[in-house]
C-alpha cells in the first residue's frame, strides 16, 4: 500500500480527524511563519468569508445586509 492509498483509506474512515488534523497543521506552519497576531487577522478574514458564503448558501440576499445593520442601530440607538 503506497502513501496515497493510505491517506484517502485514513480519510474515509476518519474524515473529522483527518480535517482537524489538516487544520492544526496548517494553524502551526501559519503561526511559525507568520506570526501569531497576522494569523489571527488571516483566521479573522477566513471566519468572516466562511460566515457570508453559510449566508448566501442559504439563500440570504446579501445586498440588503447594509439596510438590516443600519435598521438595528436605529432600532439599538432609539431604545437607550
Amino acid at each position: 500500500m503506497n502513501y496515497i492509498d493510505w491517506c484517502k483509506e485514513f480519510y474515509a474512515e476518519h474524515p473529522a480527524m483527518s480535517i482537524g488534523l489538516l487544520g492544526g497543521v496548517a494553524c502551526g506552519l501559519s503561526i511559525a511563519v507568520f506570526g501569531l497576531c497576522d494569523t489571527l487577522v488571516v483566521a479573522a478574514c477566513v471566519a468572516v468569508g466562511v460566515f457570508i458564503g453559510w449566508r448566501m448558501d442559504s439563500g440570504d440576499d446579501v445586498g440588503s445586509w447594509p439596510d438590516k445593520v443600519q435598521a438595528r442601530w436605529r432600532e439599538w440607538r432609539s431604545g437607550k
